[in-house]
């Protein structure tokens, strides 16, 4: 009996419901997750700074592609506040999505929880 190529699950679109009910999908959406390895820490075992903002660009730069539909650069961050430390062995979830569209730029905004 031969194998047979299975179809790949479909991604699973954020819904959101506006105020007059209506459900709404952002296209731009885009959510990551990444477990903290020995690699990835400085000398306490913390997450380093650069590796998050590493992280964090490359989930910018993808929902900022799909948006555009080509290739998609990082010319500034606005703001970035540091609240707790991420150990060797968590997770961490990162999401970013298009907030405004201009004609040769945007804003993505993203979180980290």
């Amino acid at each position: 009996m031969a194998n047979e190529p299975r179809d790949p699950m479909p991604l699973e679109e954020p819904m959101f419901i506006l105020e007059n009910g209506e459900m709404y999908r952002n296209q731009t959406e885009v959510k990551m997750s990444q477990i903290v390895l020995p690699c990835h820490a400085n000398y306490c075992g913390e997450l380093s700074a650069g590796q998050l903002l590493k992280w964090m660009d490359s989930t910018a730069c993808l929902s900022a592609e799909r948006h555009a539909g080509c290739s998609c650069i990082t010319a500034s961050v606005d703001d970035i506040h540091f609240e707790t430390t991420i150990g060797v062995g968590q997770v961490v979830n990162i999401t970013a999505k298009v907030n405004r569209a201009f004609t040769s730029s945007m804003e993505v905004c993203g979180n980290i929880f």
